[in-house]
């Protein structure tokens, strides 16, 4: 019988699709019973987060995504993982999981480093704990501090570290102990190649006339610089826009809900350019974006800025480097530059990411096989 999986999520399962349910629901398909926690607490939250989690019981009514067998929900109500509140987190955590089948020698895979993960480990008896680090808690002003203290007690908890991006890998070898020969290796975003590949055209650089982006819609958007280009071409942002930039955002851009993860392409299928404009930030400079490679899969011309990350793919990318006129004269130049190596050398980096390896290479550090 396949080992339990338990998989400690930063996001919900009905939203926008991440690693962490394309995993759960490769390992249930695999035969391993896999139990899912919905977004548990890492700061104080919002009151109005409260509000929707209490109207909503945590499912989105944007993004309904299918439940694979094998793989259960879990929304627990808990406290912030403050030190101090861990007694009654543990409490809310039992009760909990008093609703739920116990997970038998199972494997915890968390995304949240919080004193309130560390405890659940030990409540579920783990026999073996994964950490996949995929932001910069240390830049995070909203981080609070005893976050930043369960972190280090996790890495050295940790039998398997991983990070999304080369940043947060960094990040976490420095708190590893310098008497240890410990690793971190990279759980990189992946793609499902052939859904986002439907979304090419062929004539993407002759056309150049409308540029698009999909994802969380917030601060960390350049949106001056897609309102400018707004101005010039079509812009599309397809996701849900943060209160904080709404008022912002041009009336030329055309803003379209979130989409499920199977339709988001044909969506796409009628840009020409896709984009992912940030403002550089400290916050921003680990950021490996979900959404990279899912671009790279459209076979599409793809503008990037304020985004480090994307420095080992310079060859496949058009770096804007925030300025209008230089987005504007590499539009310009996509009949030329767009060669047919181009095209080829984006699709095998695509390719090379697709949701089956990049899952393979899990299986394989966790299980030996």
């Amino acid at each position: 019988m396949k080992r339990d999986i338990v998989i400690v999520s930063t996001n919900d399962w009905h939203g926008f699709w991440y690693q962490r349910q394309e995993f759960a629901t490769r390992f249930a398909a695999e035969g391993h019973r896999v139990f899912f926690v919905n977004r548990i607490p890492q700061r104080i939250p919002r009151p109005g987060r409260i509000i929707r989690w209490l109207l909503s019981k945590r499912q989105s009514r944007r993004i309904n995504n299918e439940v694979p067998a094998g793989v259960h929900l879990l929304s627990p109500f808990l406290l912030p993982p403050f030190r101090r509140l861990r007694p009654l987190n543990r409490r809310l955590w039992k009760r909990a999981w008093s609703k739920v089948p116990r997970p038998r020698d199972p494997v915890l895979i968390t995304y949240q480093p919080t004193y309130n993960v560390l405890d659940l480990i030990d409540l579920v008896e783990a026999s073996k704990l994964v950490y996949i680090n995929t932001h910069n808690y240390d830049a995070d002003p909203s981080c609070p501090r005893d976050l930043l203290t369960a972190e280090v007690e996790m890495v050295r908890r940790a039998d398997l570290l991983l990070a999304d991006s080369a940043y947060n890998a960094g990040r976490l070898e420095r708190h590893l102990p310098k008497e240890t020969d410990g690793e971190v290796c990279r759980a990189m975003p992946g793609v499902h190649y052939q859904r986002f590949a439907a979304a090419y055209r062929g004539d993407e650089a002759r056309r150049r006339r409308h540029l698009a982006f999909f994802g969380g819609i917030g601060r960390h958007l350049d949106v001056e610089l897609y309102n400018r280009l707004a101005e010039h071409y079509e812009v599309s942002f397809i996701g849900i826009v943060d209160a904080a930039v709404r008022d912002k955002i041009s009336e030329n851009i055309r803003v379209h809900p979130p989409v499920a993860p199977t339709e988001l392409p044909l969506l796409l299928r009628d840009a020409d350019i896709m984009t992912i404009l940030y403002i550089p930030s400290d916050y921003v400079r680990g950021i490996l974006p979900a959404k990279f490679f899912e671009c790279l899969a459209t076979g599409k011309p793809l503008l990037v800025s304020g985004l480090e990350e994307a420095g080992p793919y310079r060859d496949l990318v058009y770096e804007v480097d925030g300025s209008f006129e230089r987005a504007v004269e590499l539009i310009k130049e996509l009949p030329a530059t767009e060669t047919a190596e181009r095209l080829e050398r984006r699709r095998e980096v695509a390719l090379g990411a697709d949701w089956g390896q990049r899952y393979r290479d899990l299986y394989r550090r966790i299980f030996g096989s």
